[in-house]
C-alpha cells in the first residue's frame, strides 16, 4: 500500500518545540483577561441600566445583586473559553464565546433580581468584549521559524504536512541536509547543506530543527546535534511512526523527540483522499493483488475505543476512508484542522456509474437478490455475482466458510462489495486478507446498496454538506436508529478527546 509515517493532529507537532518568549507568557494570561472582561462588561450593563432607569441610580454606586450574579458567571467563562486557548482557531474561539453567550443567557433567564435590560446588555458588551479580545490576542501570537534537516520522503510528508495543519503558525525557512544534495525520491530539493544553515541561522532567529532523518541514523544524527544544538533553541525528531508509545527518547544528552501517541489514547488513522482522488486509485488498482477499504463514521469510531479486534481490522486495511461528514465537521470545529471526506455511498454509486464496465467481475454480498437484480439491469452488468449470508452468519463457522469460500471461487474479482454492515463486513475482509486466496478490491460498504436501489431515502444535498445525514436516517427509522445515535452516538463528545487522529499520507 505504501502508506507513510503518521504524523499528530492534535497536540498541534510544534507546541513541544517551541522555545519560551514573552507573547507565549502573555498569551497563557487569556482566562484572566476574559474574566475581567466580562467583570467589567457587568459593571458597564448596571450603569447602563442606572441610566435606563434612573431609581437605580444610587444601587449603581455599590455592587447589587444582580451584578453579584455574574461573578460565578464570568468564572464558568474564563474556565469553559481556556481549554486549548493558545493553539484554538478563531472557530473554535467564536464557537466557546457563543457558548458561553447561550448558557448565560438560560441562566440569567431565571434569575428574576434584575432589572429590565441588563441581562441583554451585559450578554451583548461580554460577546463584543471576548471577539475583540481574542482578536487582540491573535496578533501576538508568534510565528515559528522551522528549518527542516534531512532531504527525502520524509522530509517531504513533514513539509506537506506543516503546510497543511500549520500553515498559520509557521514558516519554513527551507530543507537542509548535512550532504547537500537532492536524493532521488525527494519532492523539496535542499536549500543547501550545514554551512548554509549555519549561516542562515546566524542571520536570524530559527525557533526550531526538525530533524526529517530516519530513525535508524543514530550516528548521523549525533554528529548533527553539537552544530545544530548551538543554531536553534530546539532540535526535535520527528517521529517516523507511533509504534514506540507514549514515552521521550533521547539521543546523546540534547536531543528530545516526543513520540506523541498516548497509553490512554486510542489512534484513529485516516487516509488523504477525497472521493475525486479515491476514484482514480480504485480505477487502476486491478486484479493481480488484494486490498480492503474501510469507511469509518462515528460508530467505528467508539468500535475503535471498545473492541482491539475491531482495531486490528483497521489497522489492517489497505484504505482508510473518512465516511462522515458530521465528525468531519466536528473534528474541524475541536482541533481546528480539514479533513478529506469519501462517504461510502457516494463512493459506491460513483463506481457503478464511472468506474465499472459490464463484463467486469464483481462480487455483492448482502443485500437481496431483488436489488442485485435491480443492479445487473440499470449498469448492464453481465459480471456480477450475489450471495446473500443468513441473519448473524458471523457466528456461524460453516456460514462464514461459505461465504469466504463463495468470495473466493469467484476470484480475481475488480470489485468485492460487503454490504453486511460493520463489524461483519471487516471480519471478512480481513479473513480474505489472512487466507491469502483472493484479489481484487473489497469495499466495506454498509447500506449503500439500499441507497442506490431506492429501498432508502438519502438526505437532502445540504443535510449531507451540514453533517446531518445521521438526523435523516433517524427521521425514516427512529425505532432501528434511534439507539445508535441517540444513546450510543453521544458518546463520540467525550472519547473524541481520547483519540488520536492521524492521516497517513501516500508515496
Amino acid at each position: 500500500m505504501g502508506a507513510s509515517d503518521t504524523f499528530q493532529f492534535s497536540p498541534p507537532a510544534l507546541a513541544a518545540t517551541a522555545p519560551w518568549h514573552w507573547r507565549d507568557a502573555l498569551l497563557r494570561l487569556q482566562p484572566l483577561f476574559d474574566l475581567l472582561v466580562l467583570l467589567a462588561a457587568a459593571r458597564a450593563a448596571t450603569l447602563a441600566a442606572a441610566a435606563l432607569h434612573p431609581s437605580l441610580i444610587f444601587l449603581a454606586a455599590g455592587w447589587p445583586a444582580w451584578e453579584r450574579w455574574s461573578l460565578p458567571a464570568a468564572l464558568f467563562g474564563a474556565v469553559l473559553m481556556s481549554r486549548r486557548a493558545q493553539t484554538a482557531t478563531l472557530r473554535q474561539d467564536l464557537t466557546r464565546i457563543a457558548l458561553f453567550i447561550a448558557l448565560a443567557a438560560l441562566a440569567g433567564l431565571s434569575y428574576a433580581e434584575r432589572p429590565e435590560g441588563w441581562l441583554p446588555i451585559w450578554l451583548a458588551l461580554s460577546g463584543a468584549g471576548l471577539v475583540i479580545t481574542r482578536l487582540s490576542l491573535r496578533r501576538l501570537r508568534r510565528r515559528r521559524t522551522v528549518a527542516v534537516y534531512g532531504a527525502g520522503p520524509q522530509a517531504d510528508r513533514l513539509i506537506r504536512q506543516l503546510r497543511r495543519f500549520e500553515a498559520d503558525r509557521v514558516d519554513i525557512v527551507g530543507v537542509f541536509d548535512d550532504r547537500g544534495r537532492r536524493t532521488p525520491d525527494a519532492e523539496f530539493a535542499p536549500r543547501g547543506d550545514l554551512a548554509d544553515f549555519a549561516r542562515l541561522a546566524r542571520g536570524g532567529p530559527v525557533d526550531a530543527v526538525l530533524l526529517a532523518l530516519p530513525g535508524a541514523a543514530h550516528e548521523r544524527i549525533e554528529q548533527l546535534l553539537g552544530t545544530l544544538q548551538g543554531l536553534s533553541e530546539t532540535v526535535a525528531l520527528c517521529p517516523e511512526d507511533d509504534s514506540a508509545g507514549a514515552r521521550e527518547l533521547r539521543l546523546g544528552s540534547s536531543l528530545k523527540a516526543r513520540v506523541l501517541a498516548d497509553a490512554h489514547h486510542t489512534a484513529c488513522k485516516l487516509d488523504d483522499y477525497d472521493l475525486k482522488d479515491f476514484l482514480e486509485i480504485a480505477a487502476g488498482f486491478g486484479e493481480q493483488r488484494y486490498t480492503y477499504v474501510v469507511t469509518p463514521n462515528v460508530d467505528h469510531l467508539i468500535r475503535l475505543h471498545d473492541q482491539t479486534s475491531f482495531r486490528r481490522l483497521y489497522a489492517n486495511a489497505g484504505y482508510i476512508l473518512l465516511d462522515s461528514r458530521f465528525l468531519a465537521h466536528l473534528l474541524q470545529l475541536t482541533r481546528g484542522v480539514r479533513l478529506p471526506v469519501c462517504a461510502g455511498s457516494d463512493l459506491t454509486r460513483r463506481l457503478f456509474e464511472d468506474v465499472i464496465r459490464a463484463d467486469d467481475n464483481i462480487v455483492l454480498v448482502g443485500a437481496s437478490a431483488e436489488q442485485a437484480e435491480q443492479l445487473r439491469r440499470r449498469y448492464g452488468l453481465r459480471g456480477l455475482v450475489h450471495h446473500n449470508p443468513p441473519m448473524g452468519f458471523i457466528n456461524d463457522a460453516a456460514a462464514v466458510e461459505t461465504c469466504l469460500q463463495f468470495i473466493e471461487a469467484h476470484s480475481p474479482f475488480r470489485f468485492c462489495l460487503l454490504a453486511i454492515g460493520s463489524p461483519q463486513q471487516e471480519v471478512i475482509a480481513n479473513a480474505l486478507r489472512e487466507r491469502d486466496k483472493a484479489r481484487g478490491m473489497t469495499l466495506c460498504i454498509g447500506a449503500s446498496i439500499d441507497f442506490l436501489t431506492g429501498r432508502e431515502r438519502r438526505a437532502p444535498a445540504w443535510m449531507q454538506r451540514a453533517g446531518l445525514e445521521w438526523l435523516h436516517r433517524l427521521g425514516q427509522s427512529p425505532r432501528r436508529m434511534a439507539s445508535r445515535y441517540l444513546v450510543r452516538g453521544p458518546r463520540v463528545f467525550n472519547l473524541l478527546s481520547r483519540t488520536d487522529v492521524q492521516l497517513r499520507l501516500h508515496d
